[in-house]
């Protein structure tokens, strides 16, 4: 019986290690990565408000992308938090024909910030790309950082 607590115990322990980001209102969940809560917006297919809370800082070589979806989304950190993509020529965060998104690196307390940085050395990815009708978008009160980083 101790082995099974042990077990389980250690089990609840890693998947809230694992999740980074949380996703609340119109649809709820938590995943380790953005890219994961972008594609259960994707998939959820409904509409209204969706809160996205990072709560830790990611590193990934993953696009987190976006497609046009009837949810508007707003992203922000908890706490100072980084998320930073590895992977040459991709963009940290793809928002493709995707509307009403809200970026603000500022916390609903006020006092934390976001950082968004890709570490691909050529200068050419970018760090967010608008694409294909992605209009209504905000980005704001985030440091944002691209290229060869010193």
């Amino acid at each position: 019986m101790k082995t099974i607590f042990t077990l389980f115990a250690s089990l609840l322990l890693s998947v809230s290690v694992c999740a980074q980001v949380t996703l609340s209102g119109a649809l709820s969940g938590d995943f380790a990565d953005l890219w994961q809560a972008f594609a259960a917006i994707h998939s959820g297919g409904g509409s209204g408000v969706v809160h996205i809370s990072i709560t830790a800082d990611i590193t990934t070589t993953q696009t987190a992308q976006l497609v046009s979806t009837n949810y508007q989304v707003i992203i922000r950190p908890v706490g100072n938090r980084t998320l930073t993509i590895t992977n040459g020529n991709l963009p940290l965060i793809h928002l493709n024909n995707a509307q009403h998104v809200f970026i603000d690196g500022v916390s609903l307390s006020g006092d934390s910030t976001l950082a968004l940085i890709s570490t691909a050395t050529n200068n050419t990815a970018p760090v967010i790309l608008l694409e294909n009708d992605a209009t209504q978008n905000r980005i704001s009160n985030c440091t944002i950082r691209g290229g060869t980083i010193t």
